[in-house]
């Protein structure tokens, strides 16, 4: 029987890939009859983590590709306010993949799949540049005006999207991403964020939030974050979700942290081939004060998240 497939691109250096290793491992444990061809940019990927790579692609039935950009080619992107030119790196995904690669799903490193992504992988962009999940902090304060952007188009996080890559190479041949840098690089205040939503302004298809829950899913002030028809979609999200988006101080590999995720985080890292990695987790140096101010506060968010999801039925 012939096997699903699909393109899935991520990106990342040797200080990440332990990470990434994570997010790649969830993906395999919900699509056992899918075949990926897993496609890597990086500037900065070493031979033993490429080695570390391929087994296990090859293990779980996938193709690994490791496509290198050299950081000469990032000049243009340097120096934009705090930011390093290596976080602009998913620009280059369309024009490093090959021509006949026409749709790609981009996961950032720092992800939990939680379900089958099939029906994600089965969305038309016709029409579209991509598709990807809108971006709760700015669902009400609309950050996007400040580089005079159509108000009515969204504004989406990047860390998840499904990506026409015809209409990003004819974005890129056509330079619109360092014109728009050179236009407004004193303004920046999300990296790549900012070129994806400004170049491609009304030519995102939005994506149901379950495919990108970052940390204001599941804040205690999530009410501010969201309009009134956010709200249903927001406890779907939350009851079913299927990619769990470790944004801010939420890294679920740092001993003080705390998520709800977390747990099920670790598991899934101790079958990559970086298991023996994630030992020295434990070998951190701990900041209690910051753990119990962490565990206190996600005991109150928990109780608030319970009674929310549970026995309301408005927020």
């Amino acid at each position: 029987m012939n096997k699903k497939h699909f393109d899935i691109v991520f990106v990342a250096d040797n200080a990440y890939a332990p990470y990434t290793s994570v997010t790649l491992q969830s993906l395999f444990k919900f699509h056992p009859q899918w075949q990926f061809d897993i496609w890597l940019l990086s500037c900065n990927f070493s031979t033993e983590n490429t080695l570390k790579y391929e087994k296990h692609c090859f293990t779980n039935n996938a193709k690994f590709h490791l496509l290198v950009v050299s950081p000469n080619e990032l000049d243009p992107y340097d120096n934009i306010g705090f930011w390093s030119k290596y976080t602009f790196l998913k620009l280059f995904i369309a024009n490093k993949l090959p021509h006949t690669v026409h749709h790609v799903l981009y996961l950032d490193g720092d992800m939990l799949i939680t379900d089958s992504l099939e029906e994600l992988f089965q969305t038309s962009l016709q029409n579209y540049s991509l598709a990807a999940v809108e971006d709760l902090a700015f669902v009400k304060t609309k950050n996007i005006t400040q580089f005079g952007m159509d108000t009515t188009a969204i504004s989406i996080n990047s860390g998840v999207m499904l990506m026409n890559l015809e209409r990003w190479r004819k974005a890129s041949n056509q330079n619109l991403y360092t014109k728009f840098i050179n236009q407004w690089r004193n303004k920046f205040s999300l990296c790549d964020q900012d070129v994806i939503n400004n170049v491609f302004a009304n030519q995102i298809k939005p994506l149901p939030l379950r495919y990108n829950l970052t940390h204001f899913c599941f804040g205690v002030h999530i009410k501010q974050f969201l309009t009134t028809s956010h709200l249903a979609q927001w406890k779907s999200a939350r009851l079913h979700p299927a990619i769990i988006h470790f944004t801010n101080n939420t890294k679920p590999w740092i001993w003080e942290n705390i998520h709800y995720y977390k747990s099920q985080y670790l598991k899934v890292a101790s079958q990559t081939p970086y298991a023996q990695y994630f030992t020295h987790y434990k070998q951190q140096k701990y900041n209690y004060n910051k753990k119990i101010y962490n565990l206190f506060r996600y005991t109150i968010v928990r109780v608030i998240d319970i009674f929310r999801l549970y026995f309301l039925k408005n927020l």
